[in-house]
C-alpha cells in the first residue's frame, strides 16, 4: 500500500532544542512519507550554526526523514521589527519552498512557535486540501511579550485578531497545555477541533535508575533550560546569595544559554558568588544526567498571566529526573507540581521563600526522600510517557478526530 504524503512545517529543528517535531517526524514516518520544511539551525543564537549553508536551501535525508532547510533572516533580539523579518522571513520562503518539496500531502502539521508559520501551509488546505493541524507548544502573541519584546496595544490588537483568524484555519488545534486549549474554545473554536496532549521531553533513558541517598547528599540544585526574561533567573543568583550569606552549603549548576545568560554571569562573577557555576549549551542527554544525580531542579517563570496557562517542558525532565521539584510557577504548572506530591512551589521572583525550602530539603530524611523521588517517577510516567503521547498522533491522523481530548491529572 503506498504510504501517506505527511509534510511538517517548523522554524526549528534538531539540532536546535526542539525535539518534539523531530521526534512527531521519524515517528510518523514509520506509516507515511514525510516531509519536513525548517530554517537552518540559529535558535538560541540568532545566529546561524557553523557551518551552515545559510543562503541556499539544503535538501538531504536525516534519521530516515526529508528535511528540507531554507534560509531566513534570524535573529533572537529584543527588538519587535527584526523579530518580525525573521519570523516573517521564514514563513514566506517556507511557503515559497514547500510545494516543489512535496506534492498533494494528507497531512500537513504545523509547529506555531512562532504563530505566523501556519501561513506558509494555508496553500495546502486551499489547493490541495490537506488536513492542518497546529501544534500549539506556546501561546502567541502573549509569548511575543513575555520575550521581553516590547509592543504597543494597537500592534497587540492585531496580532491578536490574527491569532483568531489564523488558528480557524486549522482543522485541529492540538494543545500543550489546558489553559491554551480554553483559550481557543473561547476564541471561537469549537472543542471538538482541539486537544490537550503534554509535550514530551528528550533524553530521558528507558530505565530510570536511581540513587536517591547520592541524590541527596549532593547539595546540588539544577537549573536546565533557557535563560531569558520570560524565565527570570535572577532569582537563583538571590538564593545564592542568600545562601552563603547564610552558611547554606548547596550548589546552583545552571545548563542552558539565553539573552539573560551573560547579565546573569556578570552579576555572579562580581558578588564571588562560589556557589554557582554557569555550564553553557549541553545536550539534554547531558542536562538530565546532571538533573538525575542533583537533589533538586529548580523551574521558574515570572509572574504573568500567559505563564498561568503554561506548562513547562521542563516540568516533565525534572519528574523524570526522580529529584524535588522546586518551581516558581503559577497556575497550572503549579498545580501539576502539587498533585505530583514531588515537590515544592514558591512565588516567582521570591527568593526567600526558595532558600526556605532549599533549608527544608536538606534536612528530610532519606526515606523521605526516596518516596518523593519514586512519585516524581510515578507522575512522568503516567503524564509524559513520550510513545504515548505520539501514540495519539497516529490516532488522529487514523481518524480525524481529537473529540476535544483534555487528558487529566493523574
Amino acid at each position: 500500500m503506498k504510504k501517506q504524503r505527511i509534510l511538517i512545517i517548523s522554524q526549528h529543528y534538531f539540532p536546535e532544542p526542539n525535539f518534539i517535531t523531530r521526534d512527531l517526524a521519524e515517528f510518523l514516518n514509520t506509516s507515511g512519507k514525510v516531509t519536513v520544511i525548517t530554517a537552518h539551525p540559529n535558535y538560541p543564537y540568532g545566529r546561524f550554526y557553523e557551518p551552515s549553508a545559510s543562503l541556499w536551501p539544503k535538501r538531504r535525508e536525516e534519521n530516515g526523514v526529508e528535511v528540507w532547510r531554507v534560509p531566513f533572516f534570524p535573529d533572537h533580539s529584543k527588538s519587535k521589527v527584526r523579530r518580525g523579518i525573521s519570523y516573517l522571513s521564514f514563513t514566506f520562503i517556507a511557503a515559497l519552498i514547500a510545494p516543489f518539496a512535496i506534492w498533494k500531502p494528507r497531512a500537513v502539521f504545523v509547529y506555531q512557535t512562532p504563530f505566523t508559520v501556519a501561513i506558509s501551509a494555508l496553500w495546502f488546505k486551499y489547493i490541495f486540501r490537506s488536513k492542518l493541524f497546529y501544534i500549539s507548544a506556546d501561546l502567541w502573541p502573549e509569548s511575543f511579550t513575555a520575550a521581553g519584546v516590547a509592543a504597543n496595544n494597537l500592534t497587540m490588537k492585531v496580532l491578536y485578531i490574527f491569532s483568531r483568524w489564523i488558528n480557524r484555519r486549522a482543522d485541529h488545534l492540538i494543545c500543550s497545555t489546558v489553559g491554551i486549549q480554553k483559550r481557543y474554545i473561547n476564541d471561537g473554536i469549537p472543542k471538538e477541533k482541539t486537544a490537550f496532549v503534554p509535550v514530551w521531553v528528550e533524553g530521558i533513558p528507558a530505565d530510570l535508575f536511581l540513587l536517591p541517598k547520592e541524590k541527596l547528599y549532593s547539595k546540588t540544585i539544577v537549573y536546565a533550560g533557557n535563560i531569558g526574561a520570560a524565565q527570570g533567573l535572577g532569582v537563583l543568583i538571590n538564593a545564592a546569595r542568600i545562601c552563603l550569606e547564610q552558611n547554606i552549603y548547596v550548589r546552583f549548576d545552571i545548563y542552558g544559554t539565553g539573552l539573560d545568560e551573560q547579565r546573569l554571569r556578570k552579576t555572579a562573577e562580581q558578588e564571588s558568588l562560589s556557589n554557582v557555576t554557569f555550564h553553557g549549551r549541553v545536550s539534554p542527554k547531558e542536562a538530565f544526567e546532571a538533573a538525575k544525580k542533583a537533589t533538586a531542579v529548580l523551574i521558574h517563570l515570572n509572574s504573568s498571566p500567559l505563564f498561568r496557562m503554561t506548562l513547562p517542558s521542563k516540568l516533565a525532565s525534572a519528574f523524570a529526573a526522580g529529584g524535588i521539584v522546586l518551581a516558581g510557577v503559577e497556575g497550572e504548572a503549579e498545580e501539576w507540581v502539587r498533585q505530583s506530591g514531588a515537590g515544592f512551589t514558591f512565588s516567582p521572583g521570591n527568593a526567600s521563600q526558595l532558600v526556605g525550602l532549599i533549608k527544608m530539603i536538606l534536612q528530610i530524611t532519606e526515606t523521605e526522600f526516596e518516596q518523593l523521588t519514586l512519585r516524581a517517577l510515578d507522575f512522568y510516567k503516567v503524564n509524559y510517557e513520550k510513545s504515548r503521547l505520539l501514540k495519539f498522533y497516529d490516532e488522529l491522523l487514523a481518524t480525524n478526530k481529537t473529540n476535544g481530548l483534555s487528558q487529566e491529572i493523574r
